[in-house]
């Protein structure tokens, strides 16, 4: 439901706090290289801002390597990541000369920012939480009407990825809920067609409620 905000049960994060707060120790804030693949597909399927004022939010922001992508392409940024040390990230924003908007350092399941926003975009997020439905429709909450959302996961749902992670990346695999690795539940969810997600990031076009 484009644009409408909604009060939302209590949600399971299988990534706590401390654990991000320790993992951002090690990551500089960097714009992601230009032979990514997640900033290659964003350069491909989001166009750049022409004369309008339009904005982007990107869920679990730090350390900023694609949120500064959209700051290339001309939106005003905003970001929510669950780390107090999002806090340093405005600031390395505005020195690239992006437009920066609002960010909160805050847990995503409180997020209540009474507003929506063009492009709403999360990357290695939703598969953390058991309630991750949820959560996927509480992004879509967000976007404004003709705007797009942006997901991105990793898969371990395929026969080698699971048995690889599950056997020597347990630490790592015990985080990850592996049934929001599903684009096709994703779909579903959001009343898209899979055979049209593009890779592994779906983006859902708002006013038409299909995928692009």
């Amino acid at each position: 439901m484009p644009g409408q905000l909604l009060t939302w049960p209590a949600m399971s994060n299988r990534a706590s706090q401390e654990y991000w707060e320790r993992e951002y120790q090690s990551y500089n804030l960097h714009i992601a290289k230009k032979k990514d693949i997640v900033r290659r597909w964003i350069e491909s399927h989001i166009a750049p801002v022409d004369s309008e004022h339009r904005t982007c939010l990107e869920i679990g922001c730090h350390p900023g390597r694609f949120l500064a992508v959209f700051g290339e392409l001309g939106y005003e940024l905003f970001g929510i990541d669950y780390a107090t040390n999002v806090a340093n990230l405005p600031g390395w924003l505005k020195r690239r000369g992006y437009r920066v908007g609002t960010f909160w350092a805050e847990d995503f399941t409180r997020f209540a920012p009474q507003r929506t926003f063009d492009v709403v975009a999360s990357f290695g997020f939703i598969e953390h939480f058991t309630d991750w439905e949820d959560i996927l429709e509480r992004h879509a909450a967000l976007v404004s009407d003709k705007g797009y959302l942006v997901l991105e996961a990793p898969n371990f749902t395929g026969t080698f990825q699971h048995w690889l992670h599950s056997n020597f990346d347990q630490v790592n695999y015990a985080r990850h809920h592996i049934p929001a690795m599903d684009i096709e539940k994703w779909a579903k969810i959001l009343e898209g067609s899979p055979e049209d997600v593009a890779g592994h990031v779906l983006t859902i076009l708002k006013d038409k409620g299909g995928l692009a």
